[in-house]
């Protein structure tokens, strides 16, 4: 395990925590489209036992307990595409399964559960064992925001359990909006306030300005809902930083009905993206961060937080991509493709102008040069990988809530890291993975996991469960 110097960690004496994120149960569920990729099987066994595991293995504290905090992405409910017979509606995120409203999320948890019901008993097992449940809500299950659907996911945790313990055990399973903090030991967020395609653009308001019953979309949702969900060819990640030459080589893969498959989710994404934009433009954007301060400060006198402290993590979130029209056409790369598409014709014009031909290749060669110095420039301003600014953003929050360790998700990466502030930043990967027809899995999850625990020091250590084996020190080559 390794040791944090100074850390003062109060509350590691009580209890030990286990923290992990990224499980996006229900993420293979698609009823919709013939997408053939599912999430592995023993994947969910893993999952099953390394909780069993905990379950039955004391911390080292006081208490002898565990406080377990899933990071956020614990339902999928962004990448469900779910058909019913009954009431559907579209959420703006174009015709892809129920809908984001309360109503749709309630369908779509007992859809994952019904998918997963081994991980959701687990978890009864877990909080029975008299250990404690925490979610963070991370941007693929930002549904749970609405409070119906926090109670239902409380009551399929604890269906198995003895109906005279439900109410008592439910205490001990808690929905943290934004982030979970064990002063001076633990702090955990999600992460996607520093990514700009899936922020936000108020987080203690997330629904439409138009609709306040659903969903505001982000950036994110609209391409994974409406592209990735639907195109077999493409995967949820590792495309991020991806240019145009990776979009013709899928392009050449999937033939001509791929690509007009392609053409039609792309273009609908388009779509969907700038009308967002539009109601924000409008007038929402104002509305929506008006009520979130509101609802902030309202948090802020709960939990009983500095309100000026709250406001300075708040101001740590990263410009929406969905509230600026250049950052969605950045995104989508119809930059890039403007810039190609115009260069030929400035390039041939330049052989009609009235001047010597030294002149005209003069011209046309600095057209040339121009176009590859707008194009590095309009690379350079897609950055859309959000792990180097998690990082970054880790520091800052150590300031604001003092704790030997941050943890985030989202990246699906591992990431063990000293930060120059007395402090930690941890990524715990992900639970999440797709195999294909063969069963071939690109990228294997990494099951890692995050332990804290000890008497008078913090001491953590990220770990990964290897089947047969159970956990062991996760480190670069794992």
């Amino acid at each position: 395990m390794m040791r944090i110097a100074h850390a003062k960690a109060r509350t590691s004496s009580e209890v030990g925590y286990l923290v992990f994120s990224d499980v996006h149960l229900g993420s293979d569920v698609n009823e919709l489209t013939p997408r053939v990729r599912h999430r592995p099987e023993n994947l969910d066994d893993d999952l099953v036992a390394l909780l069993d595991h905990y379950r039955v293995t004391p911390s080292e504290s006081s208490s002898r307990r565990w406080h377990l905090v899933i990071a956020g992405d614990f339902i999928d409910f962004v990448g469900m595409l779910v058909s019913d017979t009954g009431e559907t509606e579209d959420d703006l995120s174009g015709d892809a399964g129920l809908g984001s409203a309360s109503s749709m999320a309630l369908r779509k948890l007992a859809r994952a559960a019904e998918r997963h019901p081994t991980v959701f008993d687990a978890l009864g097992r877990f909080v029975e064992s008299d250990h404690s449940l925490t979610f963070v809500i991370g941007n693929h299950d930002l549904e749970l925001h609405w409070p119906d659907v926090q109670q239902a996911l409380r009551e399929s945790v604890l269906k198995r359990v003895a109906p005279a313990l439900r109410e008592q055990l439910g205490a001990r399973v808690q929905i943290e909006p934004i982030f979970f903090w064990a002063e001076g030991t633990l702090f955990v967020e999600h992460g996607h306030r520093y990514d700009p395609t899936c922020v936000g653009v108020a987080t203690f308001a997330p629904h439409n300005p138009v609709a306040r019953h659903r969903m505001l979309p982000t950036l994110s949702d609209v391409l994974l809902r409406l592209i990735v969900r639907r195109v077999d060819t493409i995967d949820e990640h590792g495309h991020e930083n991806e240019g145009l030459d990776y979009y013709r080589r899928l392009i050449v893969r999937t033939g001509l009905r791929g690509v007009g498959n392609l053409a039609r989710a792309f273009f609908h994404a388009i779509t969907v993206a700038v009308v967002t934009w539009w109601q924000l433009m409008r007038g929402g954007l104002r509305s929506l961060r008006r009520l979130h301060l509101r609802r902030l400060r309202r948090f802020a006198a709960f939990r009983r937080i500095g309100w000026h402290k709250l406001r300075a993590f708040d101001a740590l979130a990263v410009k929406p991509s969905i509230a600026s029209l250049h950052a969605i056409f950045s995104t989508l790369l119809l930059d890039r493709l403007a810039l190609f598409s115009v260069t030929p014709i400035f390039v041939l014009a330049t052989f009609f102008i009235p001047a010597s031909m030294l002149a005209r290749f003069s011209g046309a060669l600095a057209f040339v040069l121009l176009a590859r110095i707008l194009h590095e420039k309009l690379v350079t301003l897609r950055a859309l990988d959000a792990a180097e600014r998690m990082e970054r953003r880790a520091k800052d929050v150590a300031r604001l809530f003092p704790a030997a360790f941050v943890v985030m998700g989202h990246t699906h990466m591992p990431v063990e890291r000293a930060l120059s502030v007395d402090a930690v930043y941890i990524n715990t990967g992900t639970w999440a993975e797709e195999a294909d027809e063969r069963g071939l899995v690109t990228p294997p999850a990494p099951r890692t996991h995050f332990v804290v625990e000890g008497l008078d020091t913090a001491r953590g250590e990220l770990r990964r469960w290897v089947p047969g084996n159970g956990p062991e020190r996760w480190t670069k080559d794992s």
